[in-house]
């Protein structure tokens, strides 16, 4: 994934930080209505050269490397020691994450399938067009346990969205 997203010039961070202030406040997109959220999006993604979609997924990446350490290092450690134990426990994370945020729309996440070559799962959220984000972080995490293998969002099931990590080598439990 091109990092360069996250490498911006104090111009461009600055354009950035702008199309992400609503009322004076700067906005991580979390609670930033619709429009605003798209249009913030799409500077990042028009200042680094990116599509929205490759500035999502771009993002995943680095919030998973960057997690590790600072406020969110404790949260991170819920997840576990390996790639398994983390997709199991990221409603664990989720729900500590909710004591300190009680009003946030925080995802959900469940092995619908896994077998020694893939791992189905399903993502339950409230808020829209986050795909590209969710897969990010399915490939962060494959970096952060350093299992090789390739995630794709492989549709929609009612109101879950898939997710397909196929794993190379087989996965070690």
């Amino acid at each position: 994934m091109n990092a360069r997203v996250w490498r911006f010039d104090t111009t461009s961070r600055q354009a950035v930080t702008t199309a992400a202030t609503v009322n004076g406040r700067r906005r991580s997109g979390v609670r930033v209505s619709g429009n605003r959220r798209v249009q913030t999006r799409s500077a990042a993604a028009a200042t680094a050269g990116l599509t929205v979609e490759q500035t999502l997924q771009a993002f995943g990446h680095h919030w998973v490397k960057t997690s590790n350490t600072g406020v969110y290092a404790n949260v991170m450690a819920i997840l576990g020691g390996s790639l398994l134990d983390a997709l199991r426990n990221l409603d664990r994370m989720h729900a500590s994450i909710q004591i300190a945020m009680p009003d946030a729309q925080l995802p959900q996440f469940v092995i619908v399938s896994q077998d020694e070559r893939a791992i189905k799962l399903a993502y339950y959220s409230t808020r829209e067009g986050l795909e590209s984000f969710v897969l990010g972080l399915l490939e962060g995490l494959l970096n952060r346990y350093n299992q090789p293998g390739s995630v794709v969002f492989s549709g929609t099931d009612g109101e879950a969205r898939l997710f397909t990590i196929t794993l190379a080598p087989p996965l070690a439990a």
